[in-house]
């Protein structure tokens, strides 16, 4: 029996605007994407930076929650984006939509760039449409704003 394809299986949010947070609320980028029911692997790279000394980063995505997750990610920080400084690793499984991309950086005079290597498995049980998301962390720096890393990506081939 041959196994059947669905012609539609790969899915990529690719974010190439700048956006931006000059405080700690969050601030949605315009792109987004749609995934119907299913479950998918996902893998991508996102990342935020500043200049501030104080504010630090946030960055997460503006997903509903009703899924299940299972990923691992790898945070960096540093002093730019090519900085190797490793912040930490987790792997997690639960339905909490709040952290299936959670990077946070703290203000500080020495890290204020931050990028995750996000991969895993995701169970979604309605269709859901989501994006990027930043803001300052630490406080309001209303001059030197937060900015989304432009080309931040997943990319998700749907599996069931």
């Amino acid at each position: 029996m041959p196994l059947y394809i669905p012609s539609r299986r790969f899915f990529t949010l690719f974010d190439e605007t700048e956006t931006t947070a000059a405080s700690t609320t969050f601030v949605n980028s315009i792109t987004q994407i749609t995934l119907p029911i299913g479950t998918y692997t996902y893998e991508g790279v996102v990342g935020g930076s500043t200049v501030s000394t104080t504010a630090g980063v946030s960055v997460g995505t503006t997903m509903a929650s009703g899924f299940a997750i299972n990923a691992k990610h790898l945070t960096y920080q540093g002093s730019s984006f090519f900085g190797l400084t490793f912040n930490n690793s987790f792997t997690r499984v639960d339905t909490n939509s709040e952290f299936f991309i959670s990077i946070n950086l703290d203000g500080s005079a020495t890290n204020r760039f931050a990028h995750s290597h996000a991969l895993g498995v995701i169970k979604l049980t309605s269709a859901q449409t989501f994006g990027f998301k930043i803001s300052q962390r630490t406080t309001t720096d209303a001059v030197n704003v937060a900015k989304l890393m432009i080309r931040s990506y997943l990319n998700f081939s749907k599996i069931a």
